[in-house]
């Protein structure tokens, strides 16, 4: 409601439905209680895009996934923050900005595909014909904030092969199965034989193939008895990075339906880093600005009591705009 009417009446003094003074006074009262008590963008629309954010976890599984987006909240959302720029009110701003930066950077990002994802590149659009110095402004450090952490949390580090062999044992303490174990829990060793009857062949591949570890497991019938050859491999390797690929393409397939230009302004010398998700450039970025959040949150936690809000005293004359729809269209 506050994010409509903070729309609605800017507009009406750009129309002159009612005094411009009038709007841009109520506007910066209104604006500057709004940012006192606001802490996430999740509460600002009422449909189901706007709801609690999916867990990562989840949505790690469904990469391609098409999250609906709310179009409307985001361009009100943008539309604000163009209009409180046009007045001035970087003070305000930056106390807003920090307040969501500090609800997301913990990885709780709330509502990125539904509502930042289409205000920032209803930004780029709104932005773009006005001279704004946007790289060093409030807004630039939530595109930073927000962006650097979407790829954080979402894409991750890329998986790294590892050169140690180890890996964890299983629960059976037969004689074949501890000699197993023993293998398993070699760093340096990959490939094991065991020369035994059929029956105790199949007990230690059925050990084997319950596990989340991928082993090569092959028969060789040269002799009797027969001797399983298990072979340590790197599968699960390349199974976690393929994964971290599929992630990397769907940030920069993100990043990619925003407006370039905007996003130069923002990241400054960082942009080919950020729109390449380059994670040797954007994990220290992210541990930066979380330890930031942490030291800030220690020093000066944030209040979750939003602020009483005063009447004012307005011309009677003047006829406050209804809930009529925005005249510019993107």
């Amino acid at each position: 409601m506050a994010l409509a009417f903070l729309v609605d009446i800017f507009e009406a003094g750009q129309s002159g439905k009612i005094s411009e003074d009038i709007s841009q006074t109520v506007f910066k009262d209104v604006f500057s209680e709004f940012v006192e008590s606001f802490h996430h963008v999740c509460g600002l629309g009422s449909s189901p895009a706007s709801s609690p954010p999916i867990p990562y976890s989840f949505q790690l599984k469904r990469t391609n996934a098409n999250l609906s987006q709310d179009k409307p909240t985001s361009r009100r959302f943008a539309l604000m923050i163009c209009n409180s720029l046009s007045l001035g009110l970087e003070e305000d701003m930056q106390r807003l900005v920090m307040n969501l930066i500090r609800e997301a950077v913990p990885g709780h990002l709330c509502g990125f595909e539904s509502i930042y994802l289409p205000a920032f590149s209803y930004l780029g659009l709104m932005l773009k014909d006005r001279e704004y110095g946007i790289q060093n402004s409030s807004i630039a450090k939530l595109v930073r904030s927000i962006l650097t952490t979407r790829i954080a949390d979402y894409a991750k580090a890329e998986p790294v092969p590892s050169d140690d062999w180890k890996r964890r044992k299983v629960r059976c303490t037969c004689k074949d199965c501890s000699d197993l174990n023993t293998f398993l829990r070699d760093s340096t060793q990959h490939v094991w034989r065991l020369a035994a009857s059929q029956r105790r062949r199949l007990h230690v591949q059925n050990q084997l193939c319950s596990r989340v570890e991928h082993y090569n497991i092959e028969t060789e019938r040269y002799e009797s008895p027969h001797t399983m050859v298990v072979t340590k491999n790197k599968v699960r390797y390349f199974e976690l990075h393929k994964s971290w690929v599929a992630r990397c393409n769907v940030v920069k397939k993100e990043l990619q339906g925003l407006d370039q230009d905007f996003l130069r302004l923002c990241f400054g010398e960082k942009y080919d880093a950020v729109v390449s998700v380059n994670m040797d450039v954007i994990l220290p970025a992210h541990k930066e600005l979380v330890d930031g959040v942490q030291a800030l949150a220690e020093k000066d936690p944030p209040s979750r009591v939003p602020s009483p809000i005063s009447k004012r005293k307005v011309s009677a004359s003047a006829k406050l705009p209804g809930k009529s729809p925005e005249k510019a269209q993107f």
